[in-house]
C-alpha cells in the first residue's frame, strides 16, 4: 500500500535585508518542516531564530536539527548560511523564522512542510 504525503512549499523570507518575523507558516496537519537558509553575500552576518506558537498562542523557541552538514547540530537559531534545517512541527499552530540580525546583503528562508 502506497502512502501519499501532502506537501506545502513556503517562503518565510525572500531576499530580506531587514530584521523581522517574515511570513509565518500555518502548521495545520503538517508534521515535518525542512528549511533552507541562504544569503546573497558571503560576508553577510545574520541570525535566524526559530519560533513556534502552540495551542496556548505563546511564542516559544523551536529547536531544529541542522541536516546539511555533519556533525548534526540541534539549536534554536543559526548564524550560518547555505544550511538546511529540519523541525518536528506536529501539533503546532504557527512557525516563524525570525531574522533577528542582519548586516550586508539579504537572507532568504524557504521551507517545505510534509504531512
Amino acid at each position: 500500500m502506497s502512502m501519499i504525503n501532502d506537501v506545502k512549499d513556503h517562503i518565510f523570507h525572500n531576499a530580506s535585508a531587514a530584521t523581522g518575523n517574515g511570513k509565518f507558516l500555518e502548521a495545520g496537519y503538517f508534521k515535518t518542516l525542512t528549511v533552507e537558509i541562504f544569503s546573497s553575500a558571503a560576508n553577510s552576518a545574520r541570525t535566524v531564530t526559530f519560533y513556534s506558537k502552540g495551542p496556548s498562542g505563546v511564542l516559544k523557541a523551536l529547536a531544529g536539527v541542522r541536516v546539511s552538514a555533519a556533525p548534526f547540530v540541534t539549536a534554536v537559531n543559526t548564524t550560518g548560511t547555505d544550511e538546511t534545517w529540519q523541525f518536528d512541527i506536529s501539533g503546532l499552530h504557527k512557525v516563524y523564522m525570525d531574522l533577528t540580525a542582519i548586516t550586508d546583503g539579504t537572507v532568504s528562508v524557504y521551507g517545505r512542510a510534509v504531512s
